[in-house]
C-alpha cells in the first residue's frame, strides 16, 4: 500500500529497531497513522507473507473486493464486505 510521509516514518522506525534487535517485525509492531484513528480498526497493515499476521488472515477471509479487480489489475488496496441480498426474489 502507498504510504504517506507519517507513515513511512513510522515503518522505518519499526525496521531499524528490529534490525538492531536482531529480529523481524512482530505483527501490530507497526501501525500507520490512519490506522491508529480509525475507531472501527477497518485498516489492517503488515506483511502478507507471514500466515501468522493478522493481514495474511484477513486477505485468506476470501470477503474482501479489488478496485477495479474485474479488470484483473491485482491492486494492493482491498476492502471487507458483508455482501447482503434484500430481494429475496434474486437468487445469488
Amino acid at each position: 500500500m502507498e504510504k504517506c510521509t507519517y507513515c513511512v516514518q513510522r515503518i522505518q522506525s519499526a525496521k531499524i529497531q528490529s534490525e538492531i534487535e536482531g529480529r523481524q517485525v512482530h505483527d501490530g509492531e507497526i501501525v500507520t497513522a490512519c490506522q491508529s484513528v480509525c475507531p472501527t480498526e477497518a485498516i489492517v497493515f503488515g506483511n502478507i507473507k507471514r500466515s501468522q499476521q493478522q493481514v495474511f488472515q484477513v486477505e485468506s477471509d476470501g470477503s474482501r473486493l479489488f478496485v477495479a479487480g474485474e479488470l484483473n489489475t491485482r491492486p494492493r488496496t482491498t476492502y471487507l464486505s458483508a455482501l447482503r441480498n434484500p430481494n429475496p426474489e434474486i437468487k445469488s
